[in-house]
């Protein structure tokens, strides 16, 4: 089966092969942090309200979620590419699956996680307006 690419879908393909490192890249560099820090236990007592602030937040600060969403979405995409084969000869419906699981996976998360941390947060601190 031969696949017509044009430039755009070359680049298009460059950007989420792109994405997809700087995702796991960050991912890595966000979990190389959390297994830094030390136990709250370990945490001298006028630091404590600030290192609980932080895990408390860490997920609505930092919205980690999109990137595992992305990297999921890939594996996923090039998976049923794979199996199923490339549709009509051409990349475009396999950028547009890609982009639909993508939006249908990081959509469900969002709904359902993002309002969950937002009151979290804004419990640990009550400055945060969370309403």
């Amino acid at each position: 089966m031969e696949v017509c690419l044009t430039p755009g879908d070359v680049i298009f393909i460059i950007i989420l092969l792109v994405l997809l490192v700087l995702a796991i890249y960050w991912i890595w560099f966000d979990y190389d942090r959390l297994f830094r820090m030390p136990d709250i236990d370990h945490v001298p007592p006028e630091d404590r309200i600030k290192q609980l602030q932080f895990l408390a937040c860490f997920n609505f600060e930092n919205g980690p979620q999109w990137r595992i969403i992305y990297i999921a979405t890939i594996i996923v995409g090039l998976v049923l590419l794979y199996v199923f084969g490339l549709p009509g000869h051409s990349i475009k419906p396999g950028i547009l699956l890609l982009l639909i699981i993508f939006f249908v996976f990081y959509g469900l998360f969002a709904l359902q996680a993002y309002h969950v941390q937002r009151l979290l947060c804004s419990k640990a601190k009550p400055d945060l307006n969370a309403l």
